[in-house]
């Protein structure tokens, strides 16, 4: 499949007719049977890879990384063995860091009574770390997945979970990541700037969807979101 395709070989095999024509081939069961091996073979290298030389993978990771993302989108059947091959940058590594993080060892860090795999997209790993939409989610020590390639808001939406665990972006208006950063503070300021907010929504009437209080933020005085459904 394409998402493979840095992959090379010769596969020998008696079981292919000698009239050979792409017809044929299209409709020849032997060749999906050998396709399908040669996928489940692919993935095995790869997962023995990670595991047991990680720095070889890392390696790999930095050269092929976003091709294999394309499996999350292209082969639904592997979707589950793919992203456990994932690497992302996070919150939790240094600013130099290489993409390590997997989602295994995010879920395995996750709060107590956090309910999603918080992340967040933008152009560069500079812009990512400066953005304001993180700055509820440090203040409460919740690690953030940076994901800065462009196909990866379409893995996250493929994607949907893993483990049992949403994918929730923290540039969403969404209810989950809105109660994941909530403070006994917010109800008494969403009543005391009331008219404020209100007064925001008319004033930008056409440009905004609405204002409203936020926790998220502990530096910024504000900040976009997208719709819970829209576009980030």
């Amino acid at each position: 499949p394409p998402y493979l395709r840095f992959m090379r070989g010769l596969v020998d095999t008696a079981d292919l007719p000698l009239n050979v024509s792409r017809e044929l081939l299209q409709n020849n069961r032997t060749v999906e049977k050998i396709k399908s091996a040669l996928v489940k073979r692919s993935l095995d290298l790869l997962e023995d890879l990670a595991a047991n030389k990680p720095q070889e993978y890392a390696e790999f990771w930095q050269t092929f990384g976003v091709v294999l993302k394309e499996g999350i989108i292209e082969d639904p059947g592997q979707k589950d063995r793919i992203a456990k091959l994932l690497r992302f940058h996070s919150t939790a590594a240094a600013a130099g860091d290489a993409p390590e993080v997997t989602l295994g060892q995010y879920v395995s860090r996750m709060q107590p009574d956090q309910k999603a795999i918080y992340y967040l997209t933008a152009d560069t790993l500079a812009a990512a770390r400066n953005s304001p939409h993180l700055e509820g989610f440090r203040a409460k020590g919740i690690e953030v997945l940076l994901l800065i390639d462009r196909i990866d808001e379409w893995v996250a939406a493929h994607l949907h979970e893993f483990e049992g665990k949403k994918l929730a972006n923290v540039a969403s208006s969404a209810a989950d990541v809105a109660s994941a950063i909530e403070t006994p503070e917010k109800a008494a300021a969403e009543s005391t700037f009331k008219d404020t907010t209100e007064r925001l929504g008319k004033v930008l009437s056409g440009k905004i969807a609405g204002a409203q209080v936020s926790a998220r933020l502990t530096d910024s005085p504000a900040v976009l979101v997208a719709g819970e459904f829209g576009m980030s």
